[in-house]
Order: structure tokens, then sequence, then C-alpha cells
């Protein structure tokens, strides 16, 4: 689905299904789609009767796609469509997340929506970034790159000596991705940081 404004940032197309909720798709720039993996999923259950407790607060499954729905739609619109780059987008919500918990922090959301919700929406985009990149040509892949690095702190040849050294990609793979996926994608980050050293 491609924006039809043409515009490079988010939008949320919502379109009615044939179930009892909607499909909802985040276009990324350039026409790629933010598409919430968890919709799939509660899809499939029974709204009819089933709730879940957010701490004193109990909404029905169908609230719970809706609050996902908005938290997804309003980090991408408020926060990373403003950063110009997809490794930009993948290093911020890699900042956002607890290495010794896994657990994401964003107090932004923190003060609108439930903690739960928050996890699920936030580890969606990072997946989704992170797929989204691994399917751009390496020769865009490298263009992009260099755009997130030269916006770091200090001289390009430092911050990319440091990347390869000390391997720093390795902490932008989401955590549940699997191993083939996450073998690619420092494969593809040694040979881009190799070619930009030189």
């Amino acid at each position: 689905m491609i924006d039809p404004a043409g515009q490079r940032n988010y939008d949320c197309y919502c379109q009615e299904g044939k179930t009892q909720s909607h499909s909802c798709f985040f276009v990324l720039h350039d026409g790629h789609l933010l598409r919430p993996s968890w919709f799939w999923v509660f899809l499939r259950r029974d709204f009819g009767g089933k709730r879940s407790t957010f701490g004193t607060l109990t909404v029905s499954i169908h609230t719970q796609l809706e609050q996902n729905r908005h938290i997804i739609h309003d980090f991408a619109v408020n926060t990373l469509a403003v950063i110009p780059n997809d490794f930009g987008r993948l290093t911020y919500i890699t900042s956002l997340r607890d290495l010794s918990t896994g657990r994401y922090e964003h107090a932004g959301l923190a003060a609108l929506y439930p903690a739960e919700a928050i996890q699920q929406a936030l580890k969606q985009c990072h997946e989704e970034v992170f797929q989204r990149i691994l399917e751009t040509p390496l020769s865009l892949q490298e263009g992009d790159l260099q755009s997130c690095l030269q916006g770091m702190e200090g001289p390009l040849s430092d911050t990319v000596s440091h990347w390869r050294q000390m391997e720093a990609y390795r902490v932008l793979m989401p955590e549940d991705s699997p191993d083939y996926l996450k073998e690619l994608f420092c494969s593809n980050l040694r040979a881009l940081l190799e070619i930009l050293q030189t």
C-alpha cells in the first residue's frame, strides 16, 4: 500500500475486515508498512466474554487492539517520523530497551497507555523496522547507515571504527528475531562498515 499523498511520514490506514475488528497498517516512507503481527493473533480469538487486566483496569480484547493500534500510531507519527533514516529509527528504538530486562521504556507513552500494551507495540515497531532494513538492498542500506552514523557525535571514521571493533550493531537486533535473520543482519553490517571505513 502506497501513501496516496506521497508524504514521507507515518500514517495510519484502517480498513474494515470481515471479522469483528479492523486490520491496521502503518505506512513508513516509500510505502513500506508497519503491520501489527499481534493483530492476527487476537483475530483468532473469541472476543466474546474474554477480558484482560492492565493493573486495576479491565478491558476487552477489542479494546486492547485499539489501544495497541493507537500506541503504534502515536509512536510512529510523533517520534519515528522525525528520524530521517531507518538505521536511526532502529538505533532509537533499541535505546528504549533495558538490556538487563528486555523491556522498553518510554516516558511519554507511559503517561498515556498501560505498560503491557506499550511493550507489545514497541516490540512490534522494533521488529518491523529491523525487517524493513533487511529487505532493503545493500546499496541503499549503505547510504542509510552512513547518514545514521554521520548524525552521531565525532568524526564518521571514528564512529565506523568503533562500530567495527566493538560490533556495536549487535545490540540493535530484536531479541526474538530468528537466528538466521540475526546472522544476516550482522553479516550485512560487517560488510557495510568495511565499505564505509575505506
